[in-house]
C-alpha cells in the first residue's frame, strides 16, 4: 500500500495496513545526540523511521478579485466599501438599472 492509498483509506474509517505517518522534523538537537550514540547516515534514520509521502498545500486566501491599487485615502475607503456592500444595488449584466 502506497502513502496515498494508507491516507484515503484511513479517511474513510477503512482499515489500512498501518497508520500513516507524517515527519514534521525531528530537532537539531535530538538527531545531534543520536549520532553521538551511533546513529551513521539520514539513509539509517530514514529507515528506521518509515514515513509517508505528503505534500504540503497553501490556499491563496487573498481577497478576489484582486485590488490594483489599494486605498490610500477615506475617500477610497469609502469608494470601496460601498463596491464591496453585500446588500447594495447592483446593475444587471445588461446594463440597465436595476
Amino acid at each position: 500500500m502506497n502513502s496515498r492509498e494508507r491516507f484515503r483509506e484511513t479517511m474513510r474509517f477503512g482499515v489500512p495496513d498501518r497508520v500513516p505517518y507524517f515527519e514534521e522534523g525531528i530537532r537539531d538537537d535530538v538527531l545531534r545526540a543520536w549520532r553521538r550514540q551511533g546513529l551513521k547516515h539520514e539513509s539509517e534514520f530514514e529507515a528506521m523511521f518509515r514515513h509517508d509521502r505528503r505534500e504540503e498545500i497553501h490556499p491563496d486566501l487573498g481577497p478576489l478579485p484582486r485590488q490594483k491599487r489599494w486605498p490610500s485615502s477615506r475617500e477610497d475607503i469609502d469608494r470601496l466599501r460601498r463596491r464591496l456592500h453585500p446588500h447594495a444595488r447592483r446593475p444587471r449584466a445588461c446594463g440597465c438599472a436595476a
